[in-house]
């Protein structure tokens, strides 16, 4: 099962992190989310654990648990939904988009290819 961990320390490693999941079963992988830019650690991690039993008592045991001063929220990864809202790279036509559209139709009528 995948977990995610947020309100991590930016300072956490995944030795760290793999120490506290580990007392409740087995880790198999754990990924530090970093900002794509700079490059350093977004206080975020996934990790994933091969028995759905260690993980849920993972996440009951470790939410709220303090780390290095910070309280760590554990839940159950939600699986990724697609973006919505977005344009994909286009934007609705405004006003004058259809006003420029209009004037150059107009002159497309004249032009010979």
């Amino acid at each position: 099962m995948e977990i995610f961990v947020s309100n991590l320390p930016h300072s956490a490693e995944s030795g760290e992190i793999e120490t506290l999941f580990a007392a409740f079963g087995k880790v198999e992988k754990i990924k530090i989310l970093k900002d794509k830019f700079s490059g350093k650690p977004r206080g975020m991690a996934f990790v994933s654990m091969s028995e759905d039993a260690d993980a849920k008592g993972a996440i009951e045991s470790l939410s709220g648990f303090q780390m290095q001063g910070r309280e760590i929220k554990v839940e159950k990864a939600r699986s990724r939904t697609s973006k919505s809202g977005g344009f994909n790279g286009f934007r609705p036509k405004t006003s004058l988009d259809l006003k420029i559209e209009k004037k150059f139709r107009k002159r497309e009528n004249f032009v010979r290819r």
